[in-house]
């Protein structure tokens, strides 16, 4: 049964997602924070709640990207980035998606489920350990946080494809 079908027979309840989208080069720098507030009074307007976030900043894109604005097509080969966290009831989703989709601002957006903790400092944490013991820092118990060698197990692209789905909002 999909989270909008159990919301529909009364089964829902709030979950907490992030968006992550790209704003057009093509709007002035003092206007990204305008375009941002946008994004967020979508959510808003679904009655959501804001966790965290991180205003848009300007990154290269990976590839270009081409999308129509103002009635003639660009191609983008940089973008503001920026993500919003927030909790919401899954049955809002469509509406949310839609709102975004019809931005012409906003050159690409993916919404995701996620969980209430900053996992970026836990991230950070991680690797800032790992650079510790690499360096010859703190050292750890043996297998505290380290996965044995002989324990590590091949991962398929179907596995790590599924895992993929399971986070993105269907």
């Amino acid at each position: 049964m999909s989270e909008i079908e159990k919301d529909e027979a009364g089964e829902s309840e709030a979950r907490i997602y992030e968006v992550g989208y790209h704003i057009v080069p093509l709007v002035a720098e003092e206007n990204v924070p305008k375009e941002s507030s946008d994004v967020k009074s979508v959510i808003e307007k679904q009655k959501g709640v804001m966790i965290s976030e991180e205003l848009p900043r300007l990154h290269p894109l990976a590839y270009t990207i081409a999308k129509t604005v103002g009635g003639k097509k660009h191609i983008f080969d940089k973008a503001y980035f920026g993500w919003i966290k927030f909790e919401i009831d899954p049955s809002t989703l469509p509406a949310i998606k839609e709102a975004l989709e019809a931005n012409e601002n906003v050159l690409r957006f993916i919404l995701v489920k996620t969980v209430r903790e900053n996992t970026l400092v836990s991230m950070q944490k991680i690797v800032s350990q790992a650079r510790m013991d690499k360096e010859g820092g703190e050292k750890k118990a043996p297998g505290v946080g380290v996965v044995a060698e002989k324990d590590k197990k091949p991962v398929s692209v179907e596995e790590i494809d599924k895992s993929i789905d399971e986070l993105l909002v269907p």
